[in-house]
């Protein structure tokens, strides 16, 4: 087992080619998704990075009872040499998904002299890139590679304005400190939204260097590499800048996820069954040819990923709390129920939203197709029910006939 993990800190899938996007340039991603396994319904079960990364920990959701279990640790047992690479704003720093790797290294601003690079991103591929050199020969490793490029502030560094495909405005300029919450003008919306894609073509680039030293070496070619991000990132979406309050949206909950195979097995398949990070535990166990233990509710994705006819799972359930608000979803491929809870102020109305017609949440129907969102909210609260009492086999299904008719 050779695996590199990168993880790509507030990601938007729809500001990358391979998920659609058509004004921005991001050749790199674009080309490993090429060779890769696209996951097209990978939604985050709590859109935190607390949250992520305790499903990429335990394999459970976090709704659940929480378990000391550590994903390095039970890798390590098997013989991996577990290693994670990160910068001082990365999410881990401090968490329990910290704790347990072999090798653990926080890249510090104050070091990049030595390194001779102006950014973290720079300075963080750099190290992982010569931790690839030292240790890339092994049998088995996992790199773990967290990238904070993503998140504001914004490094004026890692800014390309050479990833337009379609140019901003000539009065244009990158702001790279915005304001988080809201109430931003259409104008200020435009100009935080090219800025970001700026940021992410950067990180583009970056990558680009990184992968192309795989396939430099031969590395690529055995090596399996996983691509995805702990939350989405809204900008301006639903009148929210950022993740608070978090708000259970298409910007904030679809996640990229792409995972390249030894030698380019499966390339260009597309998976349209819905993933989440719980799953990626029990995948890289059964990378290194171990099941996973039976307290894990996540799914290995690699026989999936190979084209094998297996159900991952009927729909994707995802829970947020933070400073006041809760809320609770269901995503079907037909539908999208949000469902606000606790003591928020004002309190949000509940929502349904047909899909996919209806992508970026717009059109509320929830009035017009009660049954249906009657069905899926009691579909919620009993999966919710299994979970918390680890009784998965009891997850329910959904009614189609029902849902159908009422569509």
């Amino acid at each position: 087992m050779k695996c590199l993990v990168i993880v790509l800190e507030n990601c938007r899938l729809d500001y990358l080619g391979c998920y659609g996007n058509d004004w921005l340039s991001t050749p790199a991603i674009d080309r490993l998704a090429s060779e890769s396994v696209v996951f097209d319904q990978h939604f985050a079960d709590c859109p935190t990075p607390a949250g992520a990364r305790r499903g990429w920990r335990t394999g459970r959701y976090g709704i659940a009872s929480q378990s000391d279990r550590r994903l390095a640790e039970a890798l390590w047992e098997r013989g991996v040499l577990t290693a994670m690479l990160a910068d001082e704003r990365s999410g881990s720093l401090g968490s329990p998904f910290a704790q347990g790797w072999e090798w653990q290294h926080w890249l510090r601003r104050r070091r990049l002299p030595e390194l001779e690079q102006e950014t973290l991103l720079g300075g963080t591929v750099q190290t992982a890139i010569e931790w690839l050199q030292q240790h890339g020969s092994r049998k088995n490793w996992l790199l773990w590679l967290e990238i904070s490029a993503l998140v504001p502030n914004w490094d004026s560094g890692d800014f390309d304005a050479d990833s337009f495909l379609s140019e901003p405005d000539d009065s244009f300029q990158p702001w790279f400190d915005p304001p988080l919450g809201g109430g931003l003008d259409a104008a200020a919306l435009d100009r935080l939204r090219n800025t970001y894609g700026g940021i992410i073509g950067g990180v583009d680039q970056w990558l680009g260097q990184l992968l192309e030293f795989l396939r430099g070496t031969g590395l690529y070619d055995d090596t399996m590499l996983i691509l995805t991000s702990d939350t989405g990132m809204p900008l301006g979406d639903h009148g929210v800048v950022g993740s608070d309050p978090p708000w259970l949206h298409e910007e904030l909950m679809h996640l990229p996820l792409l995972i390249h195979l030894p030698a380019n097995e499966a390339a260009g398949r597309r998976v349209h069954q819905f993933t989440q990070p719980v799953d990626l535990a029990a995948t890289l166990l059964d990378a290194r040819g171990s099941p996973a233990a039976p307290e894990v509710h996540g799914h290995s994705l690699l026989a999936v990923a190979k084209g094998e006819p297996r159900r991952i799972r009927e729909y994707a359930c995802s829970w947020a709390r933070r400073a006041g608000w809760e809320e609770w979803s269901l995503r079907s491929h037909h539908w999208c129920l949000i469902l606000p809870s606790g003591g928020a102020t004002p309190q949000r109305a509940p929502q349904l939203y047909v899909k996919p017609d209806d992508r970026w949440e717009v059109n509320n129907l929830i009035a017009q197709h009660a049954e249906a969102a009657e069905h899926l909210e009691l579909t919620l609260r009993r999966f919710t029910a299994a979970v918390q009492a680890d009784r998965l086999a009891e997850i329910p299904a959904l009614r189609e006939e029902l849902l159908k008719t009422a569509q």
